[in-house]
Parts: C-alpha cells; sequence; structure tokens
C-alpha cells in the first residue's frame, strides 16, 4: 500500500472514533433528559395524588410581602 492510502486509512479510523464518541455522549445527554423527565412525571403525580399541591390556593410570594430586614423585625 502506499502512504497515502495508509493516511486516508488512519484518518478514516479517527473519522469512525469520532463518530463514535459522539454518538455515546448524544446518548448520554438523551438518558439524562429522560430521567429528568421521568422524574418530573412521578413528583408531579405524587403531588397529585396525595393532594399535596392544594395547600396553599393563593400563593403570591412578590406581592405585599417584606422580609425582616433587621434582626430586631
Amino acid at each position: 500500500m502506499t502512504d497515502s492510502a495508509i493516511q486516508a486509512g488512519a484518518r478514516i479510523d479517527k473519522e469512525i472514533d469520532r463518530i463514535g464518541r459522539n454518538r455515546r455522549l448524544v446518548r448520554g445527554w438523551l438518558m439524562a433528559v429522560l430521567l429528568a423527565l421521568l422524574a418530573l412525571v412521578l413528583v408531579g403525580g405524587a403531588t397529585r395524588l396525595t393532594d399535596s399541591g392544594l395547600s396553599i390556593t393563593q400563593w403570591k410570594p412578590i406581592h405585599g410581602v417584606v422580609p425582616p430586614l433587621t434582626a430586631e423585625e
């Protein structure tokens, strides 16, 4: 084989390795997103089934509530 054929083969091998690494990274990212979505659905379902979300029917965290500004308050 010629030197250029060997170099072309080496470039192809590097490209195949890079594609495989990229696929593994994307697969890992997709699995992380899937697990986060599953956790979100499970927590939402548990909140709904236990009626936990109904304890605060009118929650206004930024209207008329001022936190204590000094230790005396």
